[in-house]
This record gives C-alpha cells, sequence and structure tokens, in this order.
C-alpha cells in the first residue's frame, strides 16, 4: 500500500484496515463488464461477527485502487486486483464471501 494512503489513515482503537487481493477466474464469462457494477466482500470471523464491504467496479472516473491504468474496470478474466478499506476490528478471519452486487458478467 503506498505511503500516502497509509500516512491519511486515521485508525480508531476499534478499527482495522483490510487489505484483500482478489484473484478474477480466467474462465470464459468471469469478468465485469458494467462499470456501475460492483462486488460484495463479507468477512466472517471464529466469533461469528462479520464485516460487508461493498466493492464498486469504478470509483467515479477512476480505476479503483490496485488496477493499472490501462485496466479501467477491475474484476476482468485472470486479473488480480487490490482492495483496501477500513472497519471495525475483526477477530481471526474464518470465511470470507464474495458475490456479485449488481451489474452483469460477460458472455
Amino acid at each position: 500500500v503506498p505511503d500516502e494512503i497509509l500516512s491519511k489513515l486515521r485508525l480508531e482503537e476499534s478499527d482495522a484496515f483490510y487489505i484483500l487481493e482478489l484473484c478474477t477466474s480466467g474462465e470464459l464469462s468471469s469478468s465485469l463488464q458494467d462499470k456501475n457494477s460492483a462486488i460484495l466482500v463479507c468477512l466472517i470471523d471464529v466469533e461469528g461477527d462479520s464485516l460487508l464491504q461493498r466493492v464498486p467496479a469504478i470509483y467515479g472516473d477512476q480505476p479503483a485502487y490496485g488496477t493499472k491504468t490501462s485496466q479501467f474496470l477491475p474484476f476482468q478474466s485472470g486479473s488480480v486486483d487490490i482492495i483496501t478499506f477500513k472497519g471495525p476490528k475483526l477477530q481471526t478471519i474464518k470465511e470470507i464471501w464474495i458475490g456479485l452486487e449488481s451489474g452483469t458478467l460477460s458472455t
């Protein structure tokens, strides 16, 4: 994570900063094609507490953090995307659920 992001980060004692590396399948039809699409990431800890994070394909006119400038939409077939977000502290993460919130997959 770039130092400029970490230097601006303000965490309370009950907060955490999450960094996830998501790999999109190389299978046919695994890309997000709609710039208005989003995925949902749910982190679930060993105590059953959870954190739900919506990850839009783009933020305004800019690619999501971690995507290459040549790759306007993240979550393309075979891509690796890094997403970062702040949220409440969880215990040891037991499960990660990822799903399509909106948009369409390529066909």
